[in-house]
């Protein structure tokens, strides 16, 4: 059953799933393939702690705690605490809690979920690929056009010295020539006196290719992001600024793009059904999580026809099992590994 097959939420589900339930979780560290370097700093490992959900007739349901430095909401230590503080056998009504933080309800939610039998909307659909910082990103585009993505992302560390610029330019120029698209992200790491000045930048640079500029400015100066991109004409998404599902219902009519994390924005079902509210351009993206999240992230995509994800390829080493659901140019929410997680548990 996919998720528009009626008015489901897992919080409404709790009410016939029988508890108590039995909960067990482990933290999980796994290296990325290259550091990731943003304006919040560099980041070699992921730390998250994936959980299981069982009931007394032996069904199991699965979910991913990912909290992401510099987004709203606990680090993972405290996420640990919560986990402790739940002990192992868990009346459901805690786990429906709307007291939880988002990146739990997401992580219950989707366990519960998983429990009730439900499963992503059937698709597959088109992956954006995350370049590296540097001049590696022109050979990492090059190779991706191949393989036939036109879709990539591009992190910014600050605002970009004369190098960064150049290749940030190549890589534009190369993206037009393909007919592809280029999201650059500064994870609201602009000056603010010269953001408008790299907006413009990059306007005049990418024409066509670029695809919007995402999070430009921290959270709590969207008013001048919304300045800036009337000013410059530049499509501003919205990243940082809707971690969690208050902060996304705050800005439900924002007229540029919206990033979504499911991750970091709570109960996945619920999140699909406030994100059929909305009307202009939604792009659903990854908080770095392992295929246990990725299954409760593909959740919340309620369209039939979505943009491309933001669910990060080559984000694992190429002979890391986690990799094979994001390898290629695209992602199959029925992907066989996706909907049986038994053994993924099992190898952590």
């Amino acid at each position: 059953m996919s998720i528009d097959e009626g008015n489901f939420s897992s919080r409404a589900e709790c009410s016939s799933v029988e508890g108590p339930l039995s909960l067990a979780w482990r933290l999980v560290r796994r290296p990325f393939a290259r550091p990731l370097l943003t304006a919040h700093g560099r980041w070699e490992q992921r730390r998250s702690i994936i959980l299981r959900l069982s009931d007394g007739a032996g069904r199991r349901g699965y979910g991913e705690m990912a909290p992401v430095p510099g987004f709203p909401g606990p680090d993972i230590d405290a996420c640990e605490l919560i986990c402790r503080s739940l002990g192992t056998s868990v009346p459901v009504e805690a786990l429906c809690s709307t007291t939880l933080p988002p990146c739990a309800g997401f992580a219950f939610g989707s366990a519960l979920s998983m429990l009730g039998g439900r499963l992503p909307r059937a698709g597959r659909w088109p992956l954006a690929r995350l370049l590296p910082a540097g001049p590696g990103a022109l050979y990492e585009l090059g190779r991706g056009i191949r393989e036939g993505c036109r879709c990539f992302k591009y992190k910014l560390c600050g605002m970009p010295d004369r190098t960064e610029m150049e290749i940030v330019e190549m890589l534009l120029e190369s993206l037009l020539a393909a007919k592809g698209r280029l999201r650059v992200d500064a994870n609201g790491g602009l000056p603010e006196d010269r953001a408008g000045q790299c907006l413009e930048w990059l306007r005049d640079a990418g024409g066509r290719a670029l695809d919007y500029v995402e999070q430009p400015l921290p959270p709590g100066r969207e008013e001048r992001m919304l300045a800036l991109m009337l000013e410059s004409g530049v499509c501003v998404a919205l990243d940082e600024s809707v971690g969690g599902m208050e902060s996304l219902q705050r800005w439900l009519d924002w007229p540029g793009a919206l990033v979504v994390k499911p991750a970091l924005a709570g109960d996945p079902l619920e999140l699909a059904a406030l994100l059929k509210q909305r009307q202009g351009r939604t792009v659903y993206s990854s908080a770095l999580e392992s295929p246990v999240g990725l299954w409760g992230a593909l959740l919340a995509v309620g369209h039939d026809d979505p943009e491309p994800l933001g669910f990060c390829h080559g984000l694992w080493q190429e002979d890391d099992a986690w990799a094979q659901f994001t390898k290629g140019t695209f992602i199959d929410s029925r992907l066989p590994g996706l909907c049986d997680l038994d053994a993924l548990w099992e190898a952590l």
